[in-house]
């Protein structure tokens, strides 16, 4: 049986799913998750599932999935990067990404209740000639890249396995710098003070990753200075709902949504497709495993 807790429309579940749907977590041989909400799946939620095979997360990231415990168990765990030419047909995070990059350097800070011409505080900058640097050339990073070309930017790329003295001059040249890798145990913390403190002022770093790429007390103490704007999607304490407490939403210079790059009617329609198509797989996969283990 299926327990599906990510975010959902009714429609999807007349799909032709392989099993029947359950809101006892003790019967589910399978788990599709929501990696919005504001926990870990920990040892202690699949403790309640002894039937549980597979965790599937209709996302990019795992960070909010406990990978040691569900390897101490034997449970996979899947995410959209397991279907890359799936994943392809999602458009809305780099959309999103780029209207993020437009909205920080454009510089529309505040919300007026009214008609109220302040050019010196809306003035903002051109796209046009500007340096725009990408740490993690993949999906997202690819796109940004074609667009940053289209409005008559340039733009540079990271390679996460080059050396560190290649990603310094990244934030030291670059007018703007997009966070755009994956987060995995090389990434963690890979941006700290000494390549934020190489950015000259007025330049705007923008993250659409995972926070956790960036050391968290070295960006608010960056960001405290007042010199550069950052504008991000995502925040370190999300999977513990810390979120909220952040100094950064108290800080005119950052710009913060709550990640939601992905969020379009059509975005989660398709990552709800791949889930099911992982599903389908990971059942054939492990029934066969099944049947091999039962003839011996």
């Amino acid at each position: 049986m299926i327990y599906f807790t990510a975010p959902s429309r009714k429609e999807w579940f007349d799909w032709n799913w392989p099993l029947p749907f359950t809101d006892d977590m003790s019967k589910a041989a399978y788990w599709i998750c929501n990696p919005s909400a504001n926990y870990t799946i920990s040892y202690e939620h699949i403790s309640r599932m002894p039937r549980l095979k597979a965790i599937i997360t209709p996302s990019t990231g795992t960070n909010h999935i406990d990978l040691k415990a569900c390897k101490e168990r034997n449970i996979t765990v899947k995410c959209l990067l397991d279907d890359r030419k799936g994943l392809q047909t999602i458009k809305a995070s780099s959309e999103f990404t780029f209207q993020l990059i437009l909205h920080a350097i454009h510089r529309p800070f505040q919300q007026y209740k009214q008609y109220d011409r302040n050019d010196d505080a809306m003035r903002g900058n051109e796209l046009c000639d500007k340096l725009v640097g990408i740490v993690g050339y993949g999906r997202i990073g690819k796109n940004i890249g074609k667009w940053c070309n289209a409005f008559g930017a340039s733009y540079i790329t990271y390679d996460l396995y080059s050396k560190k003295k290649e990603l310094n001059r990244l934030f030291r040249v670059s007018d703007i710098v997009l966070i755009s890798c994956n987060l995995d145990d090389s990434t963690i913390d890979m941006i700290t003070k000494e390549q934020l403190d190489l950015m000259r002022p007025g330049t705007v770093l923008v993250n659409t990753a995972r926070a956790e790429i960036i050391k968290e007390d070295d960006l608010i103490e960056w960001a405290k200075k007042g010199t550069n704007t950052f504008a991000t999607d995502v925040m370190h304490g999300e999977v513990t709902g810390r979120a909220g407490e952040s100094p950064l939403l108290e800080m005119a210079n950052v710009i913060v949504t709550p990640h939601i790059a992905g969020t379009c009617f059509e975005s989660q329609e398709k990552a709800a497709r791949i889930a099911l198509g992982l599903l389908i797989r990971e059942r054939h996969d492990s029934e066969s495993v099944d049947g091999v283990l039962g003839d011996k």
